[in-house]
Parts: C-alpha cells; structure tokens; sequence
C-alpha cells in the first residue's frame, strides 16, 4: 500500500535495480586480453603458425648447398691359389657439395610454404576475433539476464499479490472464475519465466567463468540518453560495413589457400621442367696390401630432364587444377555466406532497433497511465487490482525492453565482427553502457534514472 502512495516509486526502484549507484571503469581491451589468454584453440593455432614458419625454412633449405662426407675403414684378408695368405687394410675418403642451379620445382616450393603459413595467421587472426565475439555477446546476454532476473523477481511478486487478491475476490464473487483462471495463469507464466531467466543466467555465468576466470565484469547497464540517440544515428555507418566484407577473415582464408593452390600447381607443373645442379666431389682412398694412394678431385653440371614417366606428372598437374577450380568455388560461395550473414544482422537490428524504441515507447505510456491509476486509487476511482494490473503491465514493458535490447547490442557485435573490425576503439555503442561512462560522464543517479531507457 506504501508504494502506490509515491507515483514514481515503483519507477525509481527498478532503476535502482537495473542501474546500481557503483560506477567502475570497465577496460574492453583488457577483457579481450584476458580471453584471448585463457583461450586454448587460439594457443594452438599460435604454435601451429609457428611451425609454418620453420616449414618455410625447410622450403628455403632445399636450395642451399649440400654438403656431404663419408669414410670407410676396412680389413680385408684372403689366400692366393698359388702363394701366401695375404692381409691388408683399406681406407677411403669422400667429400661431395651438391648446389641446385635451377630446380622452378623448389623455388614455387618456397613460395607455397609462405602462404600456407599466411593462412595460419589468418586462422589465428580468425580465431582471436572469434573469441573476442564469443565472450562479447556472453556478456551481453548476462547482463541483460541479470537485469531481467531482477525485473522478473518483482514481476512475480506482483502476479503473486494479485492471485492472493483474486481469490478473495472470487470467494466473495465479485470476478468470475474465469478471470481468476487468467490471473493465475499470469502468474505462472511469471514463475517459469523468472525460472528460466535464473536458469540463463546460471549458464552464462558459468561460461565467462570459463572464458575469463576471475574477471572483474560489470553486473548492470547503464544506458542514458547518449545510448538512444546513438542508436538511432548509428545505421549509416553500420551499413558501410558491408563494403568490409572482403577483410572477413573467412574470406581471405578462402582466397589465400586460392594462392596456395595456384602454387601446388606450380609445383606440379616445374617437377616435368629441366633441373640444373651443380655438384663438386673429392676422393681419397688408401690401401696397405698394395701400398698406393689414389685421389680423385671433379667437378660436374648434371641436368636432369624427365622424358616419360607414364602420364604421371600430367595427372599431378591436371589434380593441382582441380584443387585449384575447387579452392576457387569454396571463395564464391564462402563470400555468398558472410554477406548472408550480414544481412542478417543488419535486418536483426534494424528490426531490434525499432522494437528497442518502440517498447520504450510503450514502457513511458504504460508508466503514465500507472502514475495516473495510482493518483487515481487515492480518489477511490480505481481499485488496488487495477493499480497491481497495471504494475504487471510496467514490469512486463521493462523485460520486453531488456529482451530487445539484448537483440540489439549482440547483432551490432555481430556485424563488426563479421566485417573483421571488433576492436574496442570500434565499439562506441558499447562503450555508452558500461557504468565507467556513467562515471566519466560524471552522470547523477537521478539523471540515469530519468534516462535510463
């Protein structure tokens, strides 16, 4: 009975709960940091680029010299047919250099082993903006679900005064059953759905424990004024993305291994093309029996040139083409399927946005008319369950906001990271609801309560 006394109490407690006084500077880039630490699956694409890196260095290495020596020590002991037994040692040397002169084969060796190892970073690239977007978008999804829990609590509360004020109503008969039926199926659609959301929020708190261990993480958006007109301005920009979509990581990947494959088709092509190798040799041999020392000193181009091998080397090249008409149709329909995305979520939050104003709307008319039944539960001109109906409807406008709100904010993540341009600095709607802008702003609790949707 106290809170229908003060028209704008019931509103000043939902901002208490859905935006806490507590206004601390919340560091996007050091939570992307944290996550990229803690993130296995990137970890492992790291040491993999790595090891692209030291298979370039085996490429290169095939077209150093080599350099190669042997030695041989032996004993040999046999009877002539006619004489003595005869016993000797033998002993040889041999120094060989071999240097590839022209082999096309090694030198597009070379160059497929540098961009298969540009793919590895891309993948990593993809891999760190996957995370970051992952976590993101949990965030975001948590927030809304703390916030909603809070809402929907004091929803229950209500439909739960209301079914206790029904049943009086119906003893005394003054409703029908019918009407008590509605009232009560009002509040069990309540009770599951405060379940549910508590149910949410387990999960996604569970995952930013899992992707952030011990994170300091803000627990309330603080959305003012500054938020709603951004949003309504933002589209322009948004929709300049879409000329980003060539740095998608996707699509990059897709036409590196295009590279990649052009190259294995190199390959193939230059192992049938003639190979030049220089190679120089020195030989020392010595033997005991015999008493002579022998040394051979040479030096020789050998070229190498093959005629017939069955077809084989035409099948490999005629299999790298393939690979390479294949690798080419991936990059087509890989591009069809991001601007799918894309457009998407741009429709996803052109949709959300007009929801996210148009419930706010509501949420301001549905307050007035509460603020107005109240004045009017003083005058005995509305009942208490008209004023409690009344609240209900409040409450309901507020989880339908936080609901679209959600949908906004994790599609506008969406598209950045689709357009491969999720960094922090990027990021200026979200920026507007950590409570540090509250704070940097230096913004009262009453203006983020007259502001808060």
């Amino acid at each position: 009975m106290a809170l229908l006394k003060t028209p704008f109490l019931l509103f000043y407690f939902f901002i208490l709960n859905f935006f806490p006084l507590q206004c601390y500077a919340f560091d996007l880039s050091a939570f992307f940091s944290r996550v990229e630490e803690r993130d296995y699956q990137l970890k492992n694409l790291l040491h993999r680029e790595k090891a692209g890196e030291y298979r370039v260095y085996q490429a290169k290495s095939a077209y150093f010299p080599k350099i190669d020596v042997s030695s041989y020590l032996g004993w040999e002991k046999y009877k002539l047919y006619y004489g003595d037994e005869i016993s000797k040692s033998l002993r040889y040397y041999y120094l060989s250099l071999r240097q590839p002169v022209i082999h096309l084969e090694l030198l597009a060796k070379i160059k497929e082993s540098k961009l298969a190892n540009e793919v590895d970073a891309l993948r990593t690239s993809q891999q760190r903006y996957y995370a970051r977007y992952y976590a993101l978008t949990t965030l975001i999804h948590y927030l809304t679900a703390s916030s909603r829990e809070k809402i929907l609590l004091q929803l229950l509360e209500v439909e739960k005064e209301r079914l206790v004020r029904a049943e009086q109503l119906l003893k005394a008969k003054v409703i029908s059953e019918d009407e008590y039926i509605a009232i009560q199926k009002d509040y069990h659609d309540a009770l599951v759905s405060h379940e549910q959301v508590l149910s949410d929020l387990n999960v996604f708190s569970f995952i930013l424990k899992e992707l952030v261990g011990n994170f300091t993480l803000p627990n309330s958006l603080c959305i003012t004024s500054d938020f709603v007109n951004v949003t309504k301005e933002l589209l322009p920009s948004l929709l300049s993305l879409e000329s980003l979509l060539e740095n998608n990581f996707e699509v990059r990947i897709a036409k590196k291994n295009i590279e990649v494959a052009s190259a294995e088709y190199d390959i193939r092509k230059y192992e049938r093309f003639p190979k030049l190798d220089f190679t120089l040799v020195y030989w020392y041999s010595t033997s005991t029996g015999t008493s002579y020392v022998k040394e051979d000193f040479r030096a020789a181009l050998s070229l190498e040139f093959p005629i017939f091998q069955g077809g084989y080397f035409s099948a490999r090249k005629a299999e790298a083409l393939e690979l390479k008409k294949a690798a080419e149709a991936v990059l087509l329909d890989t591009f069809r399927h991001v601007r799918f995305q894309f457009q998407q979520s741009l429709k996803r939050y052109q949709q959300s946005l007009k929801k996210f104003h148009s419930f706010r709307e509501r949420l301001l008319s549905d307050e007035h008319l509460l603020n107005l039944y109240q004045k009017a539960y003083l005058t005995r001109a509305k009942s208490i369950f008209d004023v409690l109906f009344q609240k209900s409807e409040v409450l309901k406008d507020q989880d339908a906001l936080l609901q679209s709100l959600d949908d906004l904010l994790t599609s506008y993540v969406e598209l950045y990271y689709l357009s491969a341009e999720l960094e922090p600095e990027n990021l200026d709607l979200l920026n507007l609801i950590w409570p540090s802008y509250c704070h940097a702003k230096k913004i009262s609790f009453r203006i983020c309560k007259k502001r808060s949707y």
